[in-house]
C-alpha cells in the first residue's frame, strides 16, 4: 500500500524528514533543560538514498551551535553506517513563565 511515508518498497523522503525533525526537537529540548523550544526552520535537507522498508535506521541529533536564544541542531539518518539523509533544524528557546506553562 502506498502512502506519503512509504513508496515503491522504500521509506519516503517525507518520512525521513519527519523523523529527523522529531529527533532534532528532542535533542534541542534536552539541551535547553526547562526552557521551551519552538521550531524556526529546516535547512539544508540532503537526501543520499531512500532506505528500504524493514532496514534498520539510526537517527541522531547533535547541537551544532547556540547563539543567544537560537539553537541549531543537525539530524542524520544512518542505514548500515551510511548516511541516508541529513538536515539542520533551527530552534528558538523561550524561558517558561506562568503565562505559557506546561501543556499536557
Amino acid at each position: 500500500m502506498e502512502s506519503i511515508f512509504c513508496q515503491d518498497n522504500h521509506i519516503s523522503d517525507i518520512a525521513l524528514l519527519d523523523n529527523m525533525v522529531h529527533t532534532a526537537t528532542a535533542t534541542a529540548s534536552k539541551a535547553c533543560g526547562d526552557s521551551l523550544v519552538s521550531l524556526s526552520e529546516v535547512r539544508e535537507f540532503s537526501l543520499c538514498f531512500l532506505p528500504k522498508i524493514g532496514e534498520k535506521m539510526n537517527v541522531t541529533g547533535k547541537v551544532l551551535n547556540r547563539k543567544g536564544a537560537n539553537l541549531l541542531v543537525e539530524a542524520r539518518v544512518y542505514v548500515e553506517g551510511e548516511i541516508a539523509a541529513r538536515c539542520k533544524v533551527k530552534f528558538h528557546k523561550e524561558d517558561k513563565n506562568e503565562n505559557t506553562g506546561d501543556i499536557l
